[in-house]
C-alpha cells in the first residue's frame, strides 16, 4: 500500500515474493488527488450552516462534506479532472457546478431559498384527511408531492414558476 502527499492510495494485492530472492521491486502508481474548497451561503450572505456537499468524479471517486457554522467546506481524495459538485439545504434550492481540476479549487456558491405552497384539501367544505397534493412543473421539471393531515399541506423546496397543482 503506498500514499503520498497531494496524492491517492494505491494496492497491489497477490504479490508473490519467492524464498530464494534477496530483493523485489514493486511498483506502485499513484494518482494525483486534489480538494476542494469554499462556501455556501444564502442570497443575503448568510453562511448556510448544514449544508451537504457532494463531488463525484467519471471515474467513480466521491467525497461529501457539511458546510460549518461560518458556510465553509472541504472536499479530499478526490482524483484530478472534471467534478461534478452538488449541494443542498432544507429550505433552499439545491445548486450544482462542474469544474475542471487538476489543482486544489474553491467554488463558492449561493443558494437561493427554496418557495412552499400551503393549502387545504376540501370536499363539501370538510377537510379530507390522507388526500395526495402532488405539483408539476414543467420547465425546468420539477415535481413534489404531500400529504394531508387534517386536509392541510405543505408543498416544500418549489422553484419560481407556473405548477400544475392536483390532489387525489
Amino acid at each position: 500500500r503506498g500514499r503520498a502527499g497531494g496524492c491517492g492510495e494505491s494496492d497491489r494485492e497477490g504479490v508473490s515474493v519467492p524464498a530464494e530472492a534477496e530483493t523485489s521491486e514493486l511498483e506502485l502508481g499513484l494518482r494525483p488527488e486534489v480538494a476542494v474548497r469554499g462556501s455556501v451561503k444564502s442570497e443575503t450572505g448568510t453562511p448556510v450552516a448544514g449544508a451537504s456537499v457532494f463531488a463525484s468524479s467519471v471515474d467513480g471517486g466521491s467525497s461529501s462534506a457539511t458546510a460549518s457554522e461560518t458556510g465553509n467546506y472541504e472536499l479530499r481524495g478526490l482524483p484530478a479532472g472534471a467534478l461534478d459538485l452538488s449541494f443542498d439545504a432544507p429550505g433552499f434550492i439545491s445548486a450544482s457546478r462542474q469544474v475542471d481540476s487538476t489543482a486544489t479549487v474553491r467554488v463558492d456558491v449561493i443558494l437561493k431559498r427554496s418557495l412552499s405552497l400551503h393549502g387545504d384539501v376540501v370536499s363539501d367544505g370538510k377537510p379530507v384527511q390522507f388526500a395526495m397534493v402532488e405539483a408539476l412543473l414543467a420547465d425546468p421539471p420539477f415535481h413534489t408531492r404531500a400529504g394531508t393531515a387534517n386536509g392541510r399541506f405543505t408543498l416544500e423546496g418549489l422553484v419560481p414558476g407556473r405548477y400544475q397543482v392536483t390532489a387525489s
